[in-house]
């Protein structure tokens, strides 16, 4: 699979067959599988880490979907992607393999653009913030139709977050815990392209 690159279509012709796809990851990245053009009726998609072991799995049906990490990619080394039609199914499936976008945030900067043009990639900006003060997330100018926006802490736990179709709408204003590096995340929850602008303030 192209990392960023040209999206693959696979055709499953015969009952019971596979599909398997490889691309090279950094630990650290964060990536994304976009599924569209499906028409194997139920599949499995997989993840597989460089040991072979499972890291994670979905399952797809003729809608699409997408495919998120949890977490940034654990070792650097080649990661497998796997197609498996469940009972008899054939068909074809169109999957793009992304990256995240990423960026910095300065609170009480103007809004930072972000551009999401591949089908379920996904964005993390952070910014840098000071134990007690309050501060809101706010989207403006947003085209990406269903769209969830998190707030996490230094730490990795999850602090507020919203799921919007508007154009415009604020995370709920928090007070920060501890001094440290912030991140906001935007997940397009269904398999729309688009943008949106990110900020942050603080009274």
């Amino acid at each position: 699979l192209n990392l960023n690159g040209t999206a693959t279509t696979t055709t499953i012709t015969q009952v019971g067959q596979n599909a398997r796809y490889t691309f090279t990851g950094t630990a650290g990245q964060w990536v994304s599988l976009g599924m569209t053009g499906v028409t194997i009726t139920a599949s499995t998609v997989l993840l597989v880490r460089p040991d072979g072991t499972t890291w994670l799995s979905m399952s797809v049906g003729t809608t699409g979907n997408s495919l998120d990490s949890p977490t940034a990619l654990p070792t650097t080394g080649t990661y497998a992607v796997i197609v498996n039609p469940i009972a008899q199914y054939t068909g074809t499936m169109t999957v793009t393999l992304s990256t995240d976008v990423t960026g910095t945030l300065t609170i009480n900067a103007a809004a930072t653009p972000v551009t999401l043009s591949r089908v379920g990639r996904n964005a993390r900006y952070t910014f840098n913030g000071m134990a007690g003060q309050q501060v809101t997330v706010r989207v403006t100018g947003n085209t990406l139709s269903s769209t969830t926006v998190n707030l996490y802490t230094p730490s990795g736990s999850y602090q507020t977050g919203t799921n919007s179709s508007a154009a415009s709408f604020n995370l709920t204003p928090v007070t920060l815990a501890t001094t440290g590096t912030y991140t906001v995340t935007v997940n397009p929850t269904d398999l729309t392209t688009g943008s949106l602008n990110l900020q942050v303030t603080s009274p």
